[in-house]
């Protein structure tokens, strides 16, 4: 999120659910690999544990440094209920990435990675903060701090995902909660009491779909030109609404549509809601995520008022209809 995109300019005092995210036992791999491998592993986690962020309404935090992740929820101004249930759906698909990534990783560097997730729900301060060159959009404050702080116990208490008593009050009937533990928190005076979060009570329509489509990002190409070999096998006639679009672009741009509609599973109020028809928010947001197209062919295709099928049969390339 860009500082201008955010309307938090002046900053301003929200209520957050705020994770930090720390992968365990980095530094000393940092000594025993090359840089180049170094940096390609931690981008990859990254990639890993980020993209659930993402389509979970999150905000990364970019302020802090080295293998440490911070994210923040609420900045669109969501109800603290569906915030802390952003916050839960993006730890359990953060550790499904991890998971899979590191089925990987030690094929790759003979490791496995580990990390330890805090979540604390509390007010804190929101602004572009930095040079005046570099500002960044960041939350400081206590609860920053506390989040904080319950992440560096999970480590101790061997729970990979531990969340705050506020966080929990949002949650408590949809999340599954083995055990609760009363620690002292550095720079807190008396015991806080965390939460472990190992799943969600009941099936989530939101956390499925999501689940099954990291399967498809770790082949996305594939996907797509099976996807595309498929249709046109079961319908011959389609393969004419292709022809001015290269197959290639055609099937990246089918699979990037998806991310973009399972990143949206999350806000669905937001989308369905908007002056001008239910849908047009949900037009808006992609035009400005499919921009990455934006190729001559995209352009021809924008100017002359179409982006799905329905302009392809007047010359145009692209799937999906505007509505």
């Amino acid at each position: 999120m860009r500082v201008e995109e955010s309307n938090l300019q002046r900053g301003r005092e929200l209520s957050l659910a705020i994770m930090f995210c720390d992968l365990r036992g980095f530094t000393p791999l940092t000594e025993r690999h090359l840089p180049y491998d170094v940096v390609h592993l931690l981008n990859r986690y990254f990639e890993a544990v980020g993209e659930p962020i993402l389509n979970n309404n999150g905000y990364i935090d970019m302020c802090h440094i080295g293998d440490a992740l911070v994210a923040h929820y609420g900045l669109d101004g969501a109800s603290p209920s569906r915030t802390c249930l952003d916050a839960v759906r993006s730890a359990l698909l953060m550790q499904q990435g991890l998971a899979d990534l590191n089925r990987r990783v030690l094929t790759e560097f003979g490791i496995s990675l580990a990390m330890g997730i805090g979540v604390h729900f509390g007010t804190a301060i929101v602004g572009p903060i930095g040079h005046s060159s570099k500002l960044q959009l960041t939350a400081i404050g206590d609860s920053v701090n506390v989040a904080s702080r319950i992440e560096s116990a999970t480590k101790d208490l061997g729970a990979p995902v531990l969340v705050s008593d506020d966080f929990l009050e949002h949650v408590r009937h949809l999340v599954k909660s083995p055990r609760a533990f009363d620690v002292e928190l550095k720079g807190k005076s008396g015991q806080t009491r965390l939460h472990e979060v190992t799943g969600l009570v009941m099936q989530d329509p939101v956390l499925l779909v999501q689940s099954t489509l990291a399967e498809v990002a770790r082949d996305g190409a594939r996907f797509g030109k099976r996807f595309y070999e498929t249709l046109f096998s079961m319908a011959p006639g389609t393969r004419v609404l292709f022809t001015t679009t290269p197959l290639e672009l055609q099937e990246r741009m089918f699979v990037e549509m998806l991310f973009l509609a399972v990143r949206s599973l999350s806000r669905l109020d937001e989308l369905s809601t908007g002056s001008g028809g239910p849908w047009r928010p949900a037009r808006r947001l992609w035009r400005r995520e499919s921009a990455f197209c934006r190729g001559e062919a995209c352009a021809d295709r924008d100017a002359a008022g179409g982006t799905g099928a329905a302009h392809d049969a007047r010359g145009g390339g692209g799937l999906v209809r505007d509505v």
